[in-house]
């Protein structure tokens, strides 16, 4: 089972939903884990192209100061262990990141789990979290 994770914006949306139809066309199953503020609920809650949707309370970093960037810094560790929950309950053998800061989590997950991370940069300048 592979995870694609990201979201956001209709950019990043665009290549998971691509992604997925693609995966599951092949006979793979695939999970999406997104967030609950930008479009992700929009583009997928009732989507048929992942066997499971996990929309978490992320949101981004870098537009933020002080406090607020490091209570969105915590939040992202924090979910980055649900997602560990969600890799282990789904047995997730790689995931896919299409960028945003709803990617964070997942992204970080991968990692400190030594799953494989594959990441898609669909713009033309490298975005922050795909850049780290």
């Amino acid at each position: 089972m592979i995870c694609i994770c990201g979201g956001g914006t209709g950019g990043h949306l665009a290549i998971a939903r691509a992604l997925g139809v693609e995966l599951k066309r092949r006979g793979v199953c695939v999970i999406f884990v997104g967030s609950q503020q930008g479009q992700d609920k929009m583009w997928f809650e009732s989507s048929e192209i992942f066997t499971q949707k996990y929309f978490l309370a992320s949101s981004g970093v870098a537009n933020k100061s002080g406090f607020k960037r490091l209570f969105s810094l915590l939040n992202i560790i924090k979910l980055s262990f649900a997602c560990l929950s969600i890799f282990k309950k789904h047995k997730i053998k790689a995931v896919i990141s299409v960028g945003g800061y709803s990617a964070a989590p997942a992204a970080f997950a991968a990692i400190a789990s030594f799953k494989p991370l594959f990441i898609h940069e669909q713009n033309a300048h490298t975005g922050s979290l795909n850049a780290l």
